[in-house]
């Protein structure tokens, strides 16, 4: 979705850090996949990296361990915060800073009401680069919905800023 420009992700190295040893911990997918999907989205979005936050950490008054996410975000300039820990980001931690912090799948379901084309054509094309399985795109759907867990606390450091505003011109 973001190679579509559908949002502009943001992210800070130690986020990174967590989402590995999320996936590979937590989730016991295989290291070598985790470290090549991490190193392409370093690659394929190196505007993304955050910086310049790490002052600021202590200010934040979310959740401790989540404080370097809040101030990430806060430094990038981010409208959104994607995450599936919503429970550690009391509203009085992020409201004033203009963020508004929500669930993946939020996002998601925004993305495809705000261009349901580009949304499909996403998927399309993410399904289309799939050789180890190959997959189409019902495969590829049928996969990310298996991907749900019950318990939030399964993937606590999925964290992701994001900007609502596109790189590309709004369609009046």
């Amino acid at each position: 979705m973001a190679e579509r420009e559908l949002f502009e992700p943001r992210w800070s190295e130690h986020i990174l850090d967590e989402v590995e040893r999320t996936l590979t911990g937590k989730l016991d997918l295989d290291p070598d996949k985790v470290k090549h999907r991490l190193s392409h989205m370093r690659a394929g979005f190196p505007e993304s990296s955050v910086h310049g936050f790490e002052d600021h950490v202590e200010e934040m008054t979310c959740d401790a361990k989540d404080r370097h996410v809040l101030a990430a975000a806060v430094a990038a300039g981010a409208d959104l915060l994607v995450t599936v820990n919503i429970k550690d980001f009391p509203n009085s931690s992020y409201e004033w800073y203009g963020l508004e912090v929500i669930h993946p799948e939020v996002l998601l379901s925004r993305l495809f009401n705000y261009d349901e084309k580009g949304c499909i054509e996403a998927l399309h094309a993410d399904a289309g680069r799939r050789r180890n399985p190959p997959m189409t795109t019902e495969q590829l759907l049928a996969q990310l919905a298996g991907l749900r867990r019950p318990s939030p606390t399964t993937c606590t450091s999925g964290y992701w800023t994001a900007s609502r505003r596109s790189r590309r011109s709004r369609r009046s």
